[in-house]
């Protein structure tokens, strides 16, 4: 009797087993630029969705508005755009929340001509704004985060946004031929026209945003470069899926950061992004690099407040945005 009143005990104390992640089968599509931006998604799509049971798919949508309506029309699972973006989405209506981060730094830089005078580049920000009064500056399209990040910066040297002109340009290789073209004396974009412009010798960095340089009110945004968004409906009705893919995107930010994974990572991105371009290696390398040092699936939601002021300072947004109605509650982050 005494044996078997041991048994019992023992079996009513035994600990359960986690069950195992599985996000049985679904597909979860994600939005792809084609760019270095989606490493975390094409590492767990090559590595880890497998081992999580969900099939990680990219579609090409190189607009971060475009990636919103696509979530809203089902088109996607999960969306990777600029925050304010997101922001601005909620703000009129779209039921969509950050589920993760993706990039911590704005991932921007200033460049030039490198026949463009620049007499304050040496004394870098904020001196070398006035030498930008006058000048055209491209951006990847009115209103972008590109140009909202710039205007920041010119009021935060004492300027105004009228005090240049701002020039449509697209994504990096449109936007160097504008610099090769003489079309604009300077632009504010990211990896990889920034290795480009070393390569070629058109054009340089001028302030690197992705190196803490610039004015606080930018260094404020760190936490919340850019995010993965879904649909709060989705989130809802799929737990398992979305816990299989965080699973993923964690095993993936663990495998990119190890230096020891560096040349299999190359590998990876190579598979997924083309860069038909003299030296176009020694390009790979500068972007990819700079690209998992700001790899960040953290959210700060201090920075998303930040991002909701600012935005509503500019008049982008009729009301503020509160960050718990930004961020989901699940995502990791501060």
């Amino acid at each position: 009797m005494a044996a078997l009143m041991l048994a019992g005990a023992l079996v009513g104390t035994a600990p359960v087993l986690a069950q195992p992640i599985s996000g049985k089968g679904a597909t979860v599509r994600y939005q792809n630029y084609n760019s270095f931006g989606e490493l975390l998604f094409i590492v767990a799509e090559e590595r880890f969705c497998a081992k999580y049971d969900i099939k990680c798919s990219g579609i090409l949508i190189t607009s971060g508005p475009l990636g919103i309506q696509s979530l809203i029309g089902n088109s996607l699972e999960i969306a990777q755009v600029s925050t304010d973006a997101t922001i601005r989405a909620i703000s009129n209506g779209a039921d969509v929340r950050v589920i993760m981060g993706a990039m911590s730094r704005v991932p921007f830089h200033v460049v030039a001509r490198t026949d463009v005078s620049l007499p304050n580049k040496a004394a870098g920000f904020p001196a070398v704004m006035a030498d930008f009064k006058g000048k055209r500056i491209g951006v990847t399209a009115r209103g972008a985060g590109v140009e909202l990040v710039f205007d920041l910066m010119l009021r935060a040297a004492g300027m105004s946004p009228t005090d240049v002109t701002y020039v449509p340009v697209g994504g990096p290789p449109t936007a160097l031929g504008s610099m090769r073209s003489k079309q604009i004396d300077g632009l504010v974009l990211f990896q990889p026209l920034p290795a480009m412009c070393i390569t070629t010798g058109i054009c340089e960095t001028v302030i690197d945003l992705t190196k803490g340089e610039g004015p606080s009110a930018v260094k404020e945004l760190t936490g919340a470069g850019a995010s993965m968004v879904a649909k709060r409906e989705y989130l809802e009705k799929n737990p398992e899926v979305i816990r299989a893919f965080f699973a993923a995107i964690e095993d993936a930010e663990r495998y990119l950061k190890d230096p020891a994974n560096y040349e299999d990572v190359k590998a990876i991105a190579k598979k997924h992004i083309k860069l038909d371009l003299p030296r176009a290696d020694e390009i790979f390398d500068i972007s990819l690099k700079e690209w998992i040092s700001n790899t960040d699936t953290k959210v700060s939601r201090s920075a998303v407040q930040k991002f909701s002021e600012l935005l509503y300072e500019r008049k982008l947004i009729s009301r503020q945005v509160d960050p718990k109605d930004i961020v989901w509650s699940n995502a990791p982050g501060s």
